[in-house]
């Protein structure tokens, strides 16, 4: 049991690839040219893939146990896989700039209310991108730290809420949505094992899920720099949940 928790990272990504392949052929065969859905067997089979996956991790998570605080969870050693998420959402956090200065050039002062969410986009870049690097260098990082990607992750949730508000059909954008909500409560309980609360099945549950949905929304037509950061949350939440599975099984055996 402990050697097939300890692969569960490795099945999300082979499950996320399958997925995203679902995705495609969803959004290819199952919309008509103006965007409207159809009747066709790609939606119901992605979403009962979506819940297998659910119940899988559900189930890899039981089966996992650990202790309530950052060193037997992470342990002190780096995790440079989160240099990749650091830069990714570096990139992430200019691509915003310049789409926010694009369209401040082309609203008037009475739109620029509107314009608030992509600067907290670029804050909650930022703070991914500080928590990212911050933990890739090891040891404890600082709770307050820990919880800047979480912070971001909600700023990204209002933004896509947002950005899909006026959409009425939901399966061209419920896996993207479903993917930030389980990113934010990945990175929530990996923030509480920083102040020693530690809930290493849902923080595995969750991380992931999260890893599997960031890649199947990898597949739909979101922005660039909302792909970049299902990128980055995919790979940050991977090297997560390797850590997790495997430092945790070194310090309670």
């Amino acid at each position: 049991m402990k050697r097939l928790t300890e692969l569960c990272p490795f099945f999300a990504l082979l499950l996320g690839g399958v997925g995203l392949l679902l995705r495609r052929w969803q959004l290819a065969t199952c919309f008509d040219a103006a965007g409207l859905p159809i009747s066709g067997p790609a939606t119901p089979v992605l979403a009962g893939f979506t819940a297998a996956v659910m119940v899988a991790a559900l189930v890899c998570a039981r089966c996992f146990s650990g202790k309530p605080d950052w060193k037997s969870s992470f342990g002190a050693r780096p995790m440079y896989l989160l240099v990749p998420p650091f830069l990714g959402a570096v990139a992430a956090g200019t691509l915003f700039v310049q789409n926010y200065q694009s369209e401040i050039r082309e609203s008037s002062v009475v739109g620029y209310a509107a314009k608030a969410l992509p600067l907290l986009m670029v804050l909650g870049c930022a703070l991914l991108a500080v928590g990212c690097l911050l933990m890739a260098r090891g040891g404890k990082s600082d709770p307050a730290i820990i919880m800047g990607p979480g912070f971001g992750c909600c700023f990204w949730m209002i933004h896509a809420y947002h950005a899909h508000a006026s959409n009425p059909v939901v399966p061209r954008f419920a896996w993207f949505l479903m993917a930030i909500v389980c990113s934010a409560a990945a990175w929530y309980y990996v923030a509480g094992s920083a102040m020693n609360q530690n809930k290493p099945r849902r923080t595995l549950f969750c991380a992931l899920t999260a890893v599997v949905l960031c890649l199947i929304s990898l597949a739909g037509e979101e922005a660039l720099c909302d792909q970049l950061l299902l990128l980055c949350h995919a790979v940050a939440l991977t090297a997560v949940s390797l850590r997790l599975t495997h430092t945790g099984y070194e310090k309670t055996e």
